[in-house]
C-alpha cells in the first residue's frame, strides 16, 4: 500500500500490461470522493506511467459502479495530475483501471475525499416538526 501512495519511492505495478488490471484503494469506511490524483513511476531509466484510466467504486467490494467518463492522467513519471469527478460518489473501495500507458502499467495515486456520515446516524438527519392540530 505504501508504495502506491503519492510521492512515495515505489509505485503500484500491474501483474501484466493489459486493460483488465486495476489498482484498488480501500478507505476502510465510506467516504465522499470528489476526484483522483495520479503520478507515474520513475524506475531509473524506465519512466512508467498511465495516460488514461477509468474509475469504479463500491461500498461492499462486490458491486461496482463506474464514475462517468475516462480520465486523462500523466505524461511523465513525476508530476501529479488531478481529476474531479462529474459528481461526488460515496464509496469504501475505489479502483483505477488503466486504459493507456507508457512502458509498464505503473502508478501512484490518491483520492480527494471527505468523510461521509455513518449510515443511520440520526444526528445528521434534519429535524421534522411534529404536526399538531390547531383550532380556529
Amino acid at each position: 500500500f505504501e508504495n502506491s501512495m503519492l510521492d512515495s519511492n515505489g509505485a503500484w505495478v500491474a501483474a501484466k500490461n493489459g486493460k483488465h488490471e486495476w489498482m484498488q484503494i480501500d478507505l476502510q469506511s465510506p467516504m465522499h470522493i470528489e476526484g483522483s490524483i495520479t503520478q507515474g513511476h520513475d524506475a531509473g531509466k524506465a519512466k512508467e506511467y498511465v495516460n488514461k484510466y477509468e474509475v469504479q467504486y463500491s461500498l461492499d467490494g462486490l458491486w461496482w459502479r463506474r464514475v462517468g467518463g475516462d480520465f486523462e492522467a500523466n505524461e511523465d513519471a513525476g508530476s501529479r495530475v488531478q481529476n474531479r469527478f462529474p459528481r461526488s460518489v460515496v464509496a469504501r473501495y475505489v479502483r483505477l483501471l488503466p486504459l493507456t500507458w507508457k512502458s509498464r502499467i505503473s502508478m501512484r495515486a490518491g483520492l480527494s475525499i471527505c468523510k461521509a456520515p455513518e449510515y443511520g446516524d440520526k444526528s445528521k438527519e434534519a429535524a421534522v416538526p411534529t404536526p399538531r392540530q390547531t383550532l380556529a
